[in-house]
This record gives structure tokens, sequence and C-alpha cells, in this order.
């Protein structure tokens, strides 16, 4: 099972450049569950290896600051708080392509050949 989620999911990620033509909907859908899947999957393998690169740690920490600037805006500091927190899912779906989908060199090589086109 394990295996064909993450196989579903490189061709996923061959085709985020074309997600991407179709509208930011299907991107955003597509990166997200990308993160939401690599969290649960770090968490089943305890694997938390990719948190200590200084890029994710950067990438957490602007999100953090979104998420506590809106939190201390006048107008809707909850509606505030909750956007900047979803940002998150932006260097964790990163991570991903880096730390798990992106070390097949086929996948790779799949994914320069869809940029190219």
């Amino acid at each position: 099972m394990a295996t064909r989620l993450t196989s579903l999911l490189r061709w996923v990620t061959v085709f985020l450049p074309l997600l991407l033509a179709v509208g930011n909907s299907a991107l955003d859908i597509a990166l997200s569950s990308i993160a939401g899947i690599f969290l649960i999957r770090s968490l089943v393998l305890r694997d938390w290896q990719w948190l200590r690169a200084p890029w994710v740690r950067i990438g957490l920490l602007i999100t953090a600051y979104l998420a506590v600037r809106g939190a201390v805006m006048p107008h809707h500091p909850m509606d505030a708080f909750l956007w900047g927190l979803g940002w998150v899912r932006l260097p964790v779906a990163a991570a991903a392509l880096a730390y798990w989908l992106l070390d097949d060199a086929t996948t790779r090589q799949r994914l320069l050949y869809v940029l190219g086109a």
C-alpha cells in the first residue's frame, strides 16, 4: 500500500507544473495532500530528520511569523492566525519533495521532461 501511494505521489509530483497551468486550486490540493501524507509518513516512521535542514527551519519560522503576526492584528485575529498557519503546507511540501518524492532519479527525469514541455 505504501509503495503504491508513494508511486502515485511521485506521478503527482511530476505533473505539479501542469497543475499550476490548470489552476491554483488543483496545485494547492496536490501540495496540501503531499504535505499531509508526508507528515503522516514521518510520524509513522518516526523520521523527523528533515526538520534539521536549515531551509526547512527558516520556512517554518516564516510560517510561525505569519501566524503570530495575524494573531495580533486588530480585525479578526483568529482568521488571520489560521491564514498564516495555513502556509505551513509549503515548506512541508518542499521537504517532502526534497527528502522523499524526488529521491528517485527516474522521477526527477520525468519532472524535467514535464518542465521542458
